[in-house]
């Protein structure tokens, strides 16, 4: 959820940050994610909003890479902090882990 995965050129301003000098774009950390990953047969999950004004292009929440197989889906009108409260994000990530194992999450209430 809103994570800078290709990095965000706010992190400039904090340079004396270690976390943040590992989230700029031109950053060891994340020239390493844009490398090959042929093999990697993880299936990823990015949210980005249209008004996350922490990511710096908004598009580098997005994950856009050609070894991996990567669901980006578009969040309007929320902002970076409100994501994990938003109930339309919940309910997309709720249905996606039940995609992952259809059948053996049991709605029952005695589980």
């Amino acid at each position: 959820m809103g994570s800078p995965h290709q990095g965000t050129t706010v992190a400039r301003f904090g340079r004396t940050w270690p976390l943040l000098r590992q989230l700029d774009p031109a950053s060891d950390l994340i020239l390493e994610l844009r490398e090959p990953a042929p093999e990697c047969s993880t299936r990823f999950l990015a949210f980005h909003s249209d008004i996350d004004h922490l990511i710096v292009p908004k598009s580098n929440a997005r994950i856009d890479h050609p070894d991996l197989r990567v669901t980006n889906v578009a969040i309007s009108g929320v902002g970076h902090l409100s994501m994990p409260n938003n109930g339309r994000v919940a309910f997309l990530i709720a249905g996606a882990l039940r995609e992952l194992a259809p059948g053996r999450i049991s709605a029952r209430a005695s589980d």
